[in-house]
């Protein structure tokens, strides 16, 4: 069949109501590139048997130096473990994160796990399978000394066939050997992990069983009628034949009426193909997950042997041109790379943080994952296509001979079994999944002719999914890269999306800040605040380009595994996640929520014109459901004293534009009006829209002048309720009361954010009275760089600092302003500010307004126990300062993040409305960092920047400051008793 028929013949998937039809059974085809592997399914009964899966997972012993005879069953360990120096390793589990080995220390070298287990006494008369389904990654297997067999793959699924060397009711020995090639000359996998990290367990399968059972799906040209294709196979022992019976039940578990209804298999037929017509089915897609159930039982002379039942989603996948379709719909993918991350145990199978984790991430308007950098368990794939996750499976084909992973193996006929295994076991578990969209043959390797085997052997096994490879510009002279999806990591600022023939898609994108900057992320958290820009600047881009199929974020989850010893796993340690590694959401979360949302109302705008007393407030709204009109939402809304709710218009998905109006009141400029989107319970998003644009309207200065009283060491400051005393010998305000309480206790000093200025020596100090303000002038040097202040102050409290850099700055400088010291006693942060969005959630570390504390109310952060409290108010960070010196002296994330483009900002002393607080014009940053002594010190900054370090392992949208030699400008803050200040709203003029 040629390439195009091949791309016609696309994707399937499952629905609703069949008409029957008669249809013969047909041969199933084996494919004769490489041997198709066999992975029963499991059944969910088989009579006489109370269990047919028994998991072996928790303790088993382990050896990183095992004797050489170590699989033997009479050897002295296996009756006294312990004393022969087998420790116990959890599995599923990662070695190197239980502290068992050091890192890939032990590459080249046998480990070895062994357990006794008990075989189920009514596994008696049946082929009993020991089944591991990640274990990195060459085994060897043995049962009470015997040697089954061998295999080479770390995530794949794979059975061992230990009927011949076990006893039903009777315990076994069971001894697994496992090695981890070099990676330079043997590995080709994901290099991250150690030992059993899935589940392993005993299996047991009739004499007579099914062997495969597979769906596809096809919709006729109009999407309206559907075919169910099944494939069946199935090893026989001494029956003549076998029926299997086939029933299906609709999404709301209704039972459907099909034909053909059965498949008959024998010894001389043992697979064969049938299928089925299906009229009107409901489809399946991200957004309407339906999923019907096929049963399928397996009987022999009349009596059923196994029950066996699989998910079916009826949804078709093509690809013309540069865009895929879903259902005949083009589809943007708004995706993150993901794989599994528990916490404390490394990337191992653990069903319900596995499920927690897809929940947070579907519930970000994530509709796509990418398996990076290996295929997933089945528990995963289930739950993608039951909430509704498109997925690009990967076999584990990682760095090679791009970053030194397994030199010169991607042409090498030797290699040629590990790549071909490993992935064909992959395509045959999983491939009835309609959640996979694509398969990808590998990451970021060089093109040979190992990955031109995968993919002419996919395209025979399953022509109904495109392929994609990266990197596709990479590959030895002479070859030509195969693939239908174009990938895509990390384009350059001035990349010309969607311009390929092939659709594209960039399937690493926009990566999470990571410890490569944990200098900048140590003293400002808030640079994940900014990652809003970074992720707006491309997905705005690459949804506008038709031929660009959307992107997956690097990374889901963060990978910081802390072992009992103190340390981080040293294999792989990377903040680098949207949740942390106890799925907690970081900032960075709701910015995914936010740019991926599929509901944009006058283009994320925070400020609207006033449509004028009486009217409707019309809001533009653009669809970018893929699969939804508008009508499935609920937009939910508040102004003033009025609410309501309503559906939404009926706009059509894929970028369509509507109108939603807000009934008609007594509009004014400042008035909020806040709409949150629902469908069903799900929230989806939000919005505040504010009626003009808002400037805040300060207190101006008040007379008289302060007074000044001098001596030989300080000069002092009296206005009302306040006074403020500076040192002579220094220049620097010392101490600063309000009310009867010390608030500042240092400053003014020059802030340039990162860089360390050098000391501070006085120049000059004065003190002069000129109209209502009284101004001390300090001129001094921070090495060479002079600095001249001018503080200003007002008799109510008011304090201007205009300062002047007769020099030329460090060109490192990440911030511009002024610094002042704060009491210790200053419990919280008050702010108002411009964010990138119009909405944030309330534990987020800098929405449009709130209270950041220095401490949480409650808990301690704990090395290796899960926090009870969200992220921005943790106070330690283990990651980027290590357990050992990780203080909570520094304040919560929250306190510690800069609020960019701040109206105000305030430090207020506990157990008091009393404050300092700066007074911006919503273009400025504040920033508070905790000093040593406890002090707070309070930058206040005219210019701020987030320019983190690490290439494409950080930003590459980034903010610069512009101060040159001879920059001056002015920071205003005040001693107050509160946040009440004016607010004028600016017309917007239609």
């Amino acid at each position: 069949m040629n390439r195009k028929r091949l791309r016609e013949r696309n994707a399937f998937s499952l629905c609703v109501f069949l008409v029957p039809l008669c249809a013969a059974a047909s041969p199933a085809r084996a494919n004769e590139l490489w041997p198709r592997p066999t992975i029963a399914p499991i059944p969910i009964s088989e009579p006489g048997v109370r269990a047919p899966k028994v998991l072996l997972n928790g303790d088993w012993k382990f050896s990183a130096a095992p004797p050489s005879d170590f699989w033997n069953a009479d050897a002295s360990g296996w009756a006294n473990a312990d004393a022969s120096g087998w420790a116990n390793a959890a599995v599923p589990g990662d070695l190197s994160v239980q502290g068992l080995i050091d890192d890939r220390a032990t590459n080249g070298k046998e480990l070895a796990y062994r357990k006794v287990v008990t075989v189920p006494a009514d596994f008696a008369g049946r082929k009993i399978l020991l089944r591991i389904e990640g274990g990195y990654d060459y085994a060897r297997i043995w049962v009470n000394g015997r040697f089954v067999r061998d295999h080479y793959g770390a995530f794949t699924t794979w059975d061992s066939d230990i009927t011949p060397y076990v006893t039903p009711g009777q315990p076994a020995r069971i001894t697994v050997g496992l090695t981890a090639g070099p990676e330079e000359t043997l590995g080709i996998e994901y290099r991250h992990t150690r030992g059993l990290v899935r589940d392993v367990s005993l299996l047991a399968a009739p004499k007579d069983h099914l062997t495969r059972l597979q769906c596809d799906t096809d919709f006729d040209d109009a999407y309206q009628n559907a075919t169910l294709k099944v494939d069946a196979g199935m090893e026989f022992g001494a029956a003549p034949g076998a029926t299997v019976r086939l029933s299906l039940t609709d999404p709301r578990g209704r039972k459907v009426t099909i034909g053909p209804s059965k498949i008959v298999l024998s010894p001389r037929a043992p697979e064969q193909s049938i299928r089925i017509p299906t009229t009107s089915p409901q489809k399946w897609d991200s957004e309407h997950p339906n999923l019907y159930r096929l049963t399928a039982q397996v009987k022999i002379d009349g009596r059923v042997v196994e029950t066996i039942t699989k998910s079916i989603g009826f949804r078709k996948i093509a690809w013309r041109g540069n865009q895929m379709f879903v259902n005949g719909q083009p589809v943007k993918l708004h995706g993150v790379n993901w794989h599994q991350d528990l916490a404390n145990a490394g990337e191992i199978a653990n069903a319900a943080n596995d499920k927690a984790s897809l929940d947070m991430i579907k519930s970000a308007n994530v509709n796509f994952i990418r398996t990076s950098h290996y295929p997933q368990t089945e528990f995963v794939l289930d739950y993608c296509d039951k909430i509704g996750l498109y997925v690009e499976e990967e076999t584990s084909i990682f760095f090679i001979t791009e970053q030194g992973v397994a030199m010169n193996s991607e042409s090498n006929p030797d290699f040629q079994p590990k790549y071909m295994n490993q992935f064909a076991e992959m395509i045959e578990r999983d491939r009835s999944h309609p959640s996979i969209v694509m398969w990808s043959l590998g990451n970021e390797s060089r093109w040979g002719s190992n990955m031109q085997h995968q993919f002419d052997y996919v395209k025979l096994e399953d022509p109904t999914r495109p392929t994609i490879w990266s990197y596709p510009d990479d590959h030895d002279a002479g070859t030509t890269p195969r693939f239908d999806i174009r990938s895509i990591h990390y384009p350059g600022q001035g990349w010309a999306f969607g311009q390929a023939a092939q659709p594209e898609l960039c399937d690493e994108y926009s990566h999470i800040l990571v410890t490569s900057s944990a200098a900048e992320l140590r003293r400002d958290a808030g640079a994940r605040d900014f990652y809003g820009e970074e992720l707006k600047f491309w997905w705005e881009k690459m949804y506008a380009a038709p031929g660009n199929l959307g992107g997956a974020i690097w990374y889901a989850q963060d990978t910081t595994f802390a072992r009992a010893d103190g340390t981080f796993n040293p294999s792989l340690t990377a903040e680098w996640g949207v949740i942390d590694v106890w799925n907690r959401p970081k900032p960075e979360y709701w910015n995914v929520k936010k740019e991926y949302s599929p509901v944009v109302i006058d283009g994320n705008a925070k400020s609207v014109a006033n449509p004028g007393a009486g009217k409707p407030l019309a809001l533009p709204v653009q669809n970018r459901y893929n699969h939804s009109n508008l009508n499935e939402v609920t937009f939910a809304w508040k102004a003033g004293d009025g609410s309501g709710k309503m559906r939404g218009p009926n706009v059509a998905p894929g970028g369509q534009i509507g109108v939603i109006e807000i009934p008609a009141r007594d509009w004014k400029n400042g008035d909020i009006v806040n709409i949150k989107v629902f469908r069903d319970k799900e929230y989806v998003d939000e919005y505040n829209f504010t009626l003009g644009i808002p400037h805040p309207i300060f207190p101006a200065a008040q007379g008289p002048a302060p007074t000044v009283t001098t001596d030989a060491k300080t000069i002092q400051i009296t206005g009302r309720d306040f006074s403020l005393s500076f040192d002579q010998s220094t220049g620097s305000l010392t101490h600063g009361k309000f009310r009867g309480a010390e608030i500042i206790t240092g400053g003014p000093y020059l802030n340039l954010g990162l860089p360390e200025l050098k000391p501070w020596t006085l120049t000059s100090l004065d003190s002069r009275v000129s109209g209502d303000l009284t101004h001390i002038d300090i001129s001094g040097k921070y090495g060479d760089l002079p600095v001249r202040f001018d503080v200003a102050v007002d008799a109510a409290g008011l304090i201007a600092t205009t300062y002047t850099i007769d020099g030329a700055p460090p060109a490192e400088a990440t911030e511009v302003g002024v610094a002042y010291t704060v009491s210790r006693n200053a419990d919280r942060l008050t702010y108002r500010r411009s964010g990138t969005w119009s909405a944030y959630p309330a534990d987020y570390i800098a929405g449009s307004e709130g209270v950041s504390l220095k401490t949480k109310p409650h808990g301690v952060d704990t090395w290796r126990v899960k926090p009870s409290w969200p992220w921005a108010l943790d106070e330690k960070d283990f990651i980027n300062d290590g357990a050992a010196k990780a203080s909570a002296g520094r304040g919560t994330n929250a306190f510690r993040s800069s609020k960019t483009n701040v109206y105000h900002a305030s430090l207020v002393l506990a157990g008091s409305n009393l404050r300092l607080r700066m007074e911006g014009d919503g273009t400025g940053s504040a920033h508070p960092l905790i000093e040593p002594n406890g002090d707070i010190r309070f930058n206040m900054n005219n210019q701020w920047s987030f320019k983190l370090s690490g290439g494409s392992m950080a930003t590459q949208i980034r903010r610069d400051v512009t101060a040159g030699a001879g920059y001056t400008n002015t920071v205003r803050m005040r001693l107050t008793d509160g946040d009440d200040y004016g607010m004028g709203y600016e017309a917007i003029v239609k």
